[in-house]
This record gives C-alpha cells, structure tokens and sequence, in this order.
C-alpha cells in the first residue's frame, strides 16, 4: 500500500509529492462527501462515516472496507510529515487510482442514461402473441415491456405465456392460434412480484443495483 521515499527520507521525487497530493485530495473529498450526505460533523471518525454511508447503501460495502483501510494510510501520511512535503512513507500509485475510482463513483457517479440508453423493443396489449414470440425470437428476449398507449401494463415473459398456453390447452381441446390471442390475455398469467423498477435517467448505476436487490428480496 506504501512504498518508501527515495534514500534519504527527507528527500521526495516529484512524482512521489505528487502521489501524495492525489491521495490527500481525494481522501478529503470523499471526507466532505460523506458528511455533506449524512449530515455529520467533525466530530464523528472517517471510519465511522464510511460504516453508516456503507449501512444504507450495500453496494458500497467492500469500497467501505478499502476506504477504512486507506484511512489508515492518510494517518499515516498526515502525522508522518515532519516538514513540509517530507514524509516517511509514499501511497502507491494503484493505491492513489483506487481512491480516486471511489472518490469519482461517489461524486461524479455513473449514470443509468447514458451508460444504458438502448431503443426498447415492445408490445401493446392488443399485440398478437405470433408477434410477440417473434419479436423476442428476432431480438433474443425473454420478456417484453407491454404498453396500452402511454400506460404501462406489465411485462409479458416467455414463462407467463407458456404458463397461458398450458391452462388454455388443458381447458380447451383445440389447436390454439396465437395470431389471434391478444398479449393482455397471456398477460394475466404472469407472475405477480416486482421484477421492474422506473428510475430518472439521471439515477446513479449504483442506485439501481441496489434498488433491484430489495426489489429480488421483496
């Protein structure tokens, strides 16, 4: 995680000050971050702060033991300066990218648009279920998004419409033709759980990740 200063102790390359001011930096803007968020002040530890952000937000469980553990670092760094820019010990340079990757995901995170823009194959509930399993044939799609004008009906799976076909075949003794059942009427044999979130396009990845594993426990 450190790497010593040139020979003489006292001594640092440009390079080496300059790792340390890019870890400082980031360091402290995560610092302010995380308090900003939470509402907390000085008063509270940087290990503290990093466990309550990490308890409300999951995904941030493991960045929470690596920034515990660069908290170490930035003591170190803090109480082992003597001088100015004359330290006992340098941050690595994979070390300096790893906080700023945190520091970046937290202040400037990923956004679901335009990370995940794509053009949204789907169906309306008057849609012949023949088009349906051609669209997600053509598309290789499990499941559709169904539409009734602006309305959002549900999502229509391959398993809701075997699950249709298998209760039609067992009460009807006829050849079905799907170029002539409606996707509403399959529709209604999907299961009912909360498989589908709508978020802002401005929603952070990070967010989304997280709301869809309360959606799966749910």
């Amino acid at each position: 995680m450190m790497q010593k200063p040139s020979e003489n102790l006292s001594s640092l390359t440009a390079e080496q000050v300059d790792l340390i001011k890019r870890f400082q930096v980031a360091y402290n803007s995560i610092d302010r971050k995380l308090r900003s968020i939470l509402n907390l002040g000085d008063e509270v530890s940087f290990t503290e702060v990093v466990k309550k952000y990490a308890s409300a937000h999951p995904i941030w469980h493991a960045r929470g033991d690596t920034l515990r553990e660069l908290g170490n670092l930035r003591n170190v760094l803090v109480h082992s300066e003597t001088r100015p820019e004359r330290y006992l010990a340098v941050p690595l340079s994979s070390v300096v990218m790893q906080i700023e990757q945190i520091r970046d995901a937290l202040i400037n995170p990923l956004l679901v648009i335009p990370k995940f823009q794509r053009q949204v194959a789907l169906v309306t509930s008057s849609t012949f279920l023949s088009t349906a399993l051609k669209t997600m044939n053509d598309g290789n799609y499990s499941q559709l998004p169904v539409y009734n004008g602006d309305a959002f009906q549900g999502v229509i799976t391959e398993n809701g419409i075997a699950r249709w076909l298998a209760r039609y075949v067992s009460n009807k003794d006829e050849i079905v033709d799907l170029s002539e059942i409606p996707v509403k009427d399959a529709l209604r044999q999907e299961e009912k759980r909360p498989y589908f979130l709508f978020v802002s396009k401005q929603t952070p990845v990070d967010d989304v990740v997280e709301k869809f594993g309360t959606v799966q426990k749910s």
